[in-house]
């Protein structure tokens, strides 16, 4: 008589391969990561160092603070994947503001001069880290599952930055966005009109991104029932013979 022993742990092969502890995915998050603050870095080099850029402008992008929070937190999963289930929100907060990023950029921006200097970077910041933060948000599910309330407080982090652009722009003198510009949005109502269109855009981006993570979830416990029915039968089989 053979008998076989399984673990009462219920996994996948999709669990297994892209769970946050696995080597190859920490390997990818931190190399991806630092190629985001480095392209930030190279770039504030050149605006700030050789152009004379204000850095506190430069520092006041959403591309290049979305850029920084996204590099900074890819990191952080791939050093210490134990406390990835305690970053969900601030993940997905990080991925929405990504999202927008890019959307912004390749439909408002694309044809406008931005204050980066080489097209690498353009693409980098504005598609290539975009991209890559959504792709790992699908392949990685989040640890809990996320509710709608929980995905409109990522907006939390978008109103911030439009608070912070419209108090500091009359300080500063400069605006970092049209869109952001009182004066050239046709004055603060207009302005006002413009994000609440914009955040209600944001707001189906994001419980969109909350939709995707909880089908993805879903379907990898759905699969690991499957395979533990399986395993289960072919270990029953066994233990007849």
């Amino acid at each position: 008589m053979i008998t076989i022993k399984r673990s009462a742990t219920r996994t996948t092969r999709f669990q297994t391969a892209l769970s946050a502890g696995d080597g190859r995915l920490r390997v990818a998050r931190i190399t991806v990561g630092a190629f985001g603050l480095f392209a930030v870095g190279y770039q504030a080099a050149i605006t700030i160092g050789q152009h004379g850029f204000p850095a506190a402008n430069f520092f006041s992008y959403f591309t290049i603070l979305s850029n920084i929070l996204a590099g900074g937190l890819l990191i952080t999963l791939g050093a210490r994947p134990n406390i990835a289930a305690r970053l969900d929100d601030m993940r997905g907060a990080m991925v929405l503001c990504m999202v927008v990023t890019s959307l912004l950029y390749n439909v408002l921006l694309r044809s406008v001069a931005v204050a980066i200097s080489h097209a690498w970077i353009n693409e980098v910041l504005h598609v290539v880290l975009p991209l890559a933060v959504l792709l790992d948000w699908l392949l990685v599910p989040a640890a809990r599952e996320i509710t709608r309330r929980q995905a409109l407080q990522w907006l939390g982090l978008p109103v911030a930055y439009l608070g912070y652009s419209l108090v500091r722009g009359p300080v500063a003198g400069w605006y970092p966005y049209p869109f952001v510009d009182p004066e050239a949005s046709g004055g603060y109502l207009a302005l006002a009109g413009k994000s609440i269109v914009l955040g209600l855009g944001m707001a189906v981006i994001a419980l969109g991104l909350a939709n995707l993570t909880r089908t993805a979830r879903r379907r990898a416990d759905s699969s690991g029932e499957r395979e533990l029915g399986a395993s289960s039968a072919r270990g029953g089989r066994v233990k007849a013979a």
